[in-house]
């Protein structure tokens, strides 16, 4: 099978050229532009009901200005809320 796949590209290496050549061009030409198309910002696919979301929201109305894209959050919620009382300390 792979002699025959080897002998079948080696007969035909110009014209799996041409078109590995064509294929490129045509990808360059006619493919949208990542920068246009993409984003870095991979919370743009998250719902606004999403807890990343709404936690990125709360560190906007608490430091506006001071987060970037890149970094990390660390987020614990928990039913009863904040109290006074310290456990285990």
């Amino acid at each position: 099978m792979f002699e025959r796949l080897g002998s079948i590209t080696f007969r035909y290496r110009f014209a799996i050229l041409v078109l590995w050549i064509a294929a490129a061009v045509g990808s360059v030409l006619f493919a949208p532009s990542l920068a246009k198309e993409g984003m870095t910002d991979q919370s743009k696919f998250l719902p606004a009901s999403a807890p990343a979301v709404q936690a990125r929201s709360a560190l906007e109305a608490a430091f506006p200005g001071s987060t970037s894209t890149s970094s990390a959050t660390l987020s614990f919620s928990r039913d009863g809320g904040l109290t006074d009382q310290v456990d285990g300390l």
